[in-house]
């Protein structure tokens, strides 16, 4: 390819607008076993707290449009009344696991929790302290129904996910390491350059037992309503 610059197995391209540049952006085509990702990264992190407070904000909104109480929106997502109201002041970041519930019992979209529009970049959401760190690479698309996530998983680190919404479709594809997924009670193997498709509308979880962090990427595709 054409004005391409390589450095330590990256193809960095210098193309980036000068809004880009300003916010600290550059673009980055990372290949691992014919598996290509471009998208845009932040040279630095953002802190948690944004999105944390995004969170609080969005889910507030989302709770009160709908007339519900505390109490009935801890009936609807399986989360308690308590750890709603400590999200909702911005006095607890949920975890993974907890997001998710809160996203399906809304019938949302996971990122419309962690990613703000007005944005310049994806912001990691770093609840657990790494052992689990999502960057919404394109969030949700209403067009298309689909949103794409990066994943890294810490050494040893495990997640498990209640059920989704019916007719979801989770595609997760290993970048880099190794992850052990559990889909109806059976453990499967996946190394970089491997993917797997299933049903999200059951209980899965993902697994990391080796002793280096592992990358993918989970798009998630959600059915057209009735």
């Amino acid at each position: 390819m054409r004005n391409e610059k390589r450095k330590n197995g990256q193809v960095k391209y210098p193309g980036a607008t000068d809004r880009q540049k300003r916010a600290g952006l550059c673009v980055i085509r990372l290949r691992r076993n014919a598996i290509f990702s471009v998208f845009y990264a932040r040279r630095e992190p953002v802190s948690i707290m944004d999105i944390a407070t995004y969170l609080a904000a969005t889910l507030k909104a989302l709770r009160q449009s709908r007339g519900l109480s505390l109490t009935q929106a801890a009936e609807l997502t399986g989360v308690s009344k308590a750890m709603l109201g400590q999200i909702e002041r911005n006095e607890s970041s949920p975890t993974v696991a907890t997001l998710w519930k809160i996203a399906t019992g809304f019938n949302v979209p996971f990122s419309r929790f962690i990613a703000p529009p007005q944005a310049s970049a994806p912001q990691q959401y770093d609840p657990d302290k790494q052992a689990m760190v999502i960057t919404p690479l394109f969030p949700w698309d209403e067009a298309l129904r689909f949103e794409l996530f990066a994943i890294t998983l810490a050494p040893g680190a495990e997640s498990e996910s209640t059920p989704h919404e019916a007719g979801v479709i989770e595609h997760v594809v290993v970048i880099e390491g190794e992850l052990e997924m559990r889909i109806q009670e059976r453990w499967q193997r996946l190394v970089a350059g491997e993917g797997l498709r299933f049903h999200g509308d059951q209980p899965h979880v993902y697994r990391n037992a080796c002793a280096r962090p592992t990358r993918f990427h989970s798009l998630i595709h959600y059915a057209k309503p009735e």
